[in-house]
């Protein structure tokens, strides 16, 4: 199942990015899981400019990291 998918069936909005807090929602995992795979570097994100908190995921990136958690 997509990111959007998934997060249309937790009554989350599709967005182009989502918080950590979003993502773990989506993913159905903690939110610290979500922070010990970005600091890994298993899940991509982003900040916004000029911030320096705040980390964002989109759709395709957490699309990326089901497909490995899948195989």
């Amino acid at each position: 199942m997509r990111a959007l998918e998934l997060a249309q069936a937790r009554g989350i909005p599709a967005k182009w990015s989502y918080t950590v807090r979003e993502a773990a929602e989506i993913l159905g995992v903690s939110r610290n899981q979500v922070y010990e795979e970005i600091d890994s570097g298993r899940l991509r994100f982003f900040l916004r400019e000029g911030k320096v908190r705040g980390r964002r995921v989109r759709p395709e990136d957490l699309d990326d990291w089901i497909e490995r958690c899948m195989h």
